[in-house]
């Protein structure tokens, strides 16, 4: 896929006599619209530029708001300059696509108080007097700077526009085009939602994870449906029971270690039953795949475990640490309790070592001992079919203080009362059998995910 400049993007739907709209933006300028202007032939797709700073023209224009910087008045945005474009317009409707696109965007503040953050969207038609489809994002800020954070809205808004008319049947290519030109780490996009012909019931997912793939954002989080959360609001005073793994696919092993760990927790009052949210996280950074991930083998994990009641948090996080800091920085949670078996721990602390190794577990207890989180171990069947927990004469010498001093501050828990015959499952066997014709599998997994893995349609790579 060739990079265009932005300039060379802007200029580009310029010359497409076609391709006509709007802009409205409020709240970093008219930093999208500029481009355009700015690269010459305007004429040829901005119909109107409008900028309602002030809040009582913003609601004479769109309506009444709570919030001025939302996803809902980014809608009565859209909605409402692309249906008077259309009226405005007609006599033009055979001829055109019209568009309207929109921003709301809070840059940070002269105090420097807020993070720069914000909703952008786009309306758009393929062909002449068909419906429209419409993309819609939310987007994060990692700079400070006002002047870049007005660049690179600039920038990701020409992105947008361009994207949706030049890559509307290819969502990798999509998602590739909006990260032009702009530096991921100054700029997160963490949401994106489609409406219209132009997308299946699936877009939403695909695009979503193509979004953590690619680095655009660190982590997507679905619910029990599928549907894209704000995972700001789903863990805000949440105890967050989060098992961490392939799930590939998942197990009664999984459903062991959500009942096993939220037991205990309640049992010995660390939790507080109406405040627990569980949910599962796979990472695109599977240091166990050495093969390139698809976003089709996530999409049927994500189906199967939202099969089994739990939303999927997918992210690009290797180490624990690095998840945590994540989680303790942008989340209000009142604990976050990861769930990882033996093996997975054994890992952490030295049977497979890396160069990074004492750094990370160092950093693993700051993160753990910053709030209120633990790590809860699962056992592990010895050769005798007995369970085990991790001893600290198991791991290599250097190590063993760290996890002595993590067990006695209860940063790591061994999760107890676990049923033996539920850790004899693995995973990879359930694979085999599946493709061997084999049924005994079925006891193996949860009722509820049989009728997907009988039917093949769901692909585990």
């Amino acid at each position: 896929m060739t990079n265009l400049s932005t300039q060379e993007k802007a200029l580009a739907l310029n010359l497409q006599p076609s391709i006509y709209g709007v802009f409205a933006e409020i709240g970093a300028g008219q930093e999208v619209v500029n481009h355009f202007y700015q690269a010459g032939a305007a004429s040829g797709t901005i119909a109107k530029s409008i900028s309602a700073y002030d809040m009582c023209i913003s609601d004479s224009m769109y309506g009444n708001t709570r919030r001025y910087v939302s996803k809902e008045r980014l809608e009565s945005m859209i909605q409402t300059e692309y249906d008077q474009l259309i009226v405005a317009l007609s006599n033009q409707s055979a001829t055109k696509h019209f568009f309207a696109f929109a921003n709301t965007i809070q840059t940070t503040n002269f105090n420097g108080t807020n993070k720069g953050q914000g909703w952008m969207g786009v309306k758009f038609q393929l062909t002449p007097n068909n419906q429209a489809s419409t993309y819609k994002i939310h987007v994060i800020m990692h700079t400070d700077d006002v002047i870049e954070q007005r660049h690179l809205i600039g920038v990701l808004g020409v992105n947008l526009i361009h994207a949706a008319y030049e890559f509307d049947n290819d969502h990798a290519k999509f998602i590739e085009a909006l990260k032009e030109n702009i530096n991921p780490e100054h700029l997160e996009i963490n949401f994106i939602e489609t409406e219209g012909p132009n997308f299946d019931k699936s877009a939403d997912k695909t695009l979503s994870l193509l979004l953590v793939k690619k680095g655009l954002t660190k982590m997507i989080l679905f619910n029990e449906s599928g549907q894209i959360l704000q995972p700001i609001n789903a863990f805000y005073k949440k105890d967050v029971i989060m098992v961490r793994g392939r799930f590939k696919p998942p197990t009664n092993v999984t459903s062991e270690m959500f009942l096993k760990s939220q037991m205990q927790l309640l049992e010995h009052g660390l939790c507080k039953k109406q405040n627990i949210y569980k949910v599962a996280e796979i990472t695109f950074n599977c240091y166990q795949d050495n093969a390139e991930l698809e976003v089709e083998d996530f999409m049927a994990r994500t189906e199967l475990i939202n099969q089994m009641g739990y939303p999927v948090m997918v992210t690009n996080f290797t180490y624990h640490s690095d998840f945590l800091r994540f989680m303790n920085a942008y989340f209000s949670t009142s604990s976050i309790n990861i769930v990882l078996g033996s093996d997975n721990i054994k890992k952490v602390f030295g049977v497979v070592q890396h160069d990074q190794q004492e750094d990370k577990i160092i950093d693993l207890l700051a993160q753990l001992t910053k709030k209120d989180n633990r790590i809860l171990v699962f056992p592990e069947l010895d050769k005798h079919r007995q369970l085990n927990h991790p001893t600290i004469q198991s791991l290599p010498e250097k190590n063993q203080l760290y996890y002595k001093l993590m067990l006695e501050k209860a940063l790591i828990v061994p999760v107890l009362n676990v049923d033996s015959q539920v850790l004899q499952i693995r995973s990879g066997n359930i694979l085999q059998m599946l493709s061997s014709g084999i049924q005994d599998w079925q006891q193996m997994v949860p009722s509820s995910i049989i009728p997907s893995l009988q039917s093949g349609r769901l692909r585990m790579l």
